[in-house]
């Protein structure tokens, strides 16, 4: 139960792996996974997608903090999914450097 955020907002469309006693998830879904927990040692080498992710999952993020996270997450909401990962340059704050930073650790599905 460690490996699963029992917290996290469904999507139509989403795929939630749920292991086996004593499993660990397979490397494929750890992406798509918004895991906060403790067990997950890669959470700041795993990638979000930031058309999905919920603000605890986008503060894994290094260098987005609480105020970031909730400003994409208004933008989403106002503005739809994002088409690319320089869509996020639309929001304050987010500049080509910040951006550029976030290319490694974010993805768009």
């Amino acid at each position: 139960m460690s490996q699963i955020n029992l917290a996290a907002e469904i999507i139509s469309g989403q795929v939630i792996y749920v292991p086996k006693k004593g499993e660990k998830i397979p490397e494929q879904f750890c992406n798509s996974v918004s895991n906060s927990s403790s067990t997950n040692t890669n959470a700041s080498q795993a990638q979000i997608d930031i058309n999905t992710a919920d603000l605890s999952a986008l503060q894994t993020i290094n260098g987005i903090g609480e105020k970031k996270a909730e400003e994409i997450v208004k933008y989403r909401e106002e503005h739809g999914k994002f088409k690319s990962i320089d869509d996020l340059k639309n929001i304050s704050g987010f500049g080509d450097k910040t951006v550029e930073k976030l290319n490694d650790h974010v993805f768009i599905k």
